[in-house]
């Protein structure tokens, strides 16, 4: 069902040579606790943070994650309260930017949840 956001998301970035993969829990599990809404927010911020970047290597210090999620990043929807962690990786002729975790700020619960997928 959620399959269709990944490919939106690639379509509209393969003009950045940007491609985004989220992995299984986050279109399973995390995906599943938000509205239409809130999803197309989600959407909206990836696409935002690449079609303005155009490396997605360079990037500032907020971005960055510490500690057992160091080399990972994040993107931060302060409205929603959201945070999506996710990592960067070139490819031959790609970036490609896998997604961790989608989850709520509230008591770092994003981040709880990337360290255990990670795992």
């Amino acid at each position: 069902m959620y399959d269709s956001v990944e490919q939106h998301i690639n379509q509209y970035l393969a003009n950045y040579n940007v491609k985004v993969i989220f992995t299984d829990p986050v279109l399973e599990v995390d995906f599943p606790h938000y509205e239409k809404g809130r999803l197309a927010d989600i959407v909206a911020a990836i696409i935002s943070r690449f079609e303005h970047n155009g490396n997605p290597h360079q990037i500032t210090e907020k971005w960055r994650l510490k500690g057992e999620l160091r080399g990972y990043l994040k993107i931060r929807l302060l409205k929603q309260m959201i945070r999506i962690v996710y990592k960067v990786e070139e490819q031959k002729d790609v970036t490609v930017v896998t997604i961790i975790a989608v989850g709520p700020k509230k008591d770092e619960e994003a981040y709880s949840l990337a360290k255990k997928r990670l795992k």
